[in-house]
């Protein structure tokens, strides 16, 4: 009997958990992610402003400081495939997550391939949220990486440099009030 898998993602608003559950026919327990990269910057501009800059996946390659040259859908909305500056492609299945009443914005990019055999997971997490002062926003950009430590640290530093050219990207759009 052939099984599937199922993977649910549950965001609890605030301090950010993200809880997996996978199930193979009925429910496992579920583990908090740990993010292996995390980047934040604060902007002056609001939440709002913000999000409207960025939440147009397809937009991407305007605010990602070069990192990616090209984001297509091959016709089905919440798979992407983004091209790196470098030529390669990264395939992702895309969760958007529109703030209602203040809460914050996520988008959620499950990382379908390419990555190396001994990575099994790779979940990448940009939130937008209201900054602690007037007109301003705080942005995340996360990774959660599953597989062997070399495989992740290899994979953090690629990321690390990734999140740091979203940040030059988008002080093209906003000042960057705090890093």
């Amino acid at each position: 009997m052939k099984t599937s898998k199922l993977t649910i993602l549950f965001i609890v608003w605030g301090s950010v958990t993200l809880n997996v559950v996978k199930a193979q026919g009925q429910m496992a327990a579920a583990r908090v992610m740990e993010y292996i990269v995390q980047k934040d910057i604060t902007v002056n501009a609001t939440m709002n402003d913000v999000w409207k800059q960025i939440s147009d996946i397809k937009e991407l390659p305007k605010y990602s400081g070069g990192f990616i040259s090209a984001v297509n859908d091959d016709g089905k909305p919440e798979e992407f495939l983004f091209t790196l500056k470098d030529g390669t492609q990264r395939k992702g299945k895309v969760d958007i997550m529109n703030p209602e009443g203040g809460t914050p914005a996520f988008c959620v990019i499950n990382v379908v391939s390419p990555f190396p055999d001994s990575i099994t997971l790779v979940m990448l997490v940009l939130r937008v949220k209201e900054g602690d002062s007037p007109n301003t926003a705080n942005i995340r950009w996360a990774a959660s990486i599953d597989g062997t430590d070399k495989a992740k640290n290899e994979l953090k530093q690629q990321l690390a440099a990734e999140f740091d050219s979203y940040i030059i990207g988008l002080s093209k759009f906003f000042q960057v009030k705090q890093q």
